[in-house]
């Protein structure tokens, strides 16, 4: 059987997908009908003959770890949900409820069905959480943590406690400004240049790091001279010391002609115990105490942007 570790990327892609505003592209490509992506599957590796043959050309190559454009959902997951390796979008959701599109589709078969409750096994792990997790709708037990934060994926997911900002934003508006922004937007441009119809997006995220309230970290002394000159600290500083850490990467990328491509980009925060008290002992044990609901649970903070890129 597929390790369920080969599907754990979809984590983050799903994460970023909960933050996505309405309005994205959405994959049109016909999904493989049912039957035969569910059936035959001569080598027992719960990658369906017809999914194989699509990803990689025979009934037997796939892995189930190939993403042919660098998105975080693997080909033989994007087969199925829309018909080629290249068609689903980890951020398009039609219908605004959190799900991505393509996790609709193979939890009941089109953009807009699911309602969030359909649990097959019913171990209390949703069928769009477990295709997320590890690939099928039976496959997750509930104790996965890919980002190793002491909060389950399955609980990362389906949090309610998420705070989303657009572009008009000002925090959104100083994440755009940031010099580690312009870092990775030269990354991106080198990515294009080397492959101009599929760049690679999976080795490509920046952001912030505020690090250790240690006195040779250069950041505390920073946050605190921002702290205490607050009205007078740029915007830019002021949005740092508010977000602290955050990740940032290109989710998609569109070709819009020679030199210029659409880029949605998505930034990432985390407001933990562990993190509040950070350099103190074990984040996940503190991440523990405050269980994965109440009013120290973790609050996720998302920001979504997109941008025309030249180069």
């Amino acid at each position: 059987m597929r390790s369920a570790a080969l599907f754990r990327s979809l984590s983050l892609a799903i994460a970023v997908a909960i933050a996505a505003l309405a309005g994205v592209v959405v994959a049109t490509a016909a999904p493989l009908p049912a039957a035969a992506v569910a059936t035959a599957d001569v080598d027992g590796d719960t990658i369906a003959d017809a999914v194989e043959r699509a990803v990689c050309g025979s009934a037997t190559c796939a892995t189930g770890v190939e993403d042919r454009d660098g998105d975080g959902i693997p080909d033989a997951t994007e087969v199925p949900a829309c018909g080629d390796t290249t068609c689903a979008s980890p951020t398009a959701d039609r219908d605004d409820d959190g799900i991505p599109d393509y996790v609709e589709r193979l939890v009941c078969g089109s953009d807009t069905c699911s309602n969030a409750k359909e649990d097959a096994d019913g171990d209390r792990i949703g069928d769009w959480v477990e295709f997320v997790i590890c690939g099928t709708r039976t496959c997750a037990d509930g104790t996965e943590d890919f980002d190793a934060n002491g909060v389950s994926d399955a609980a990362e997911l389906t949090s309610s406690a998420i705070t989303r900002y657009g572009r008009t934003s000002p925090m959104t508006q100083d994440i755009i400004r940031q010099e580690s922004t312009e870092r990775l937007r030269e990354e991106l441009r080198a990515a294009i240049r080397k492959s101009p119809s599929s760049p690679s997006l999976q080795q490509l995220q920046g952001g912030y790091k505020a690090g250790d309230p240690w006195p040779w970290n250069p950041n505390l002394f920073r946050d605190a001279k921002t702290f205490l000159l607050y009205p007078v600290s740029s915007s830019e500083e002021r949005t740092l010391l508010t977000i602290g850490t955050y990740t940032l990467r290109p989710t998609e990328v569109h070709q819009v002609g020679d030199g210029r491509a659409q880029v949605t980009w998505v930034a990432e925060n985390d407001s933990t115990m562990g993190s509040l008290f950070r350099g103190i002992g074990d984040p996940n044990w503190w991440n523990s105490l405050a269980k994965e609901s109440g009013p120290f649970s973790r609050v996720k903070q998302e920001f979504t942007w997109t941008e025309e890129l030249t180069w």
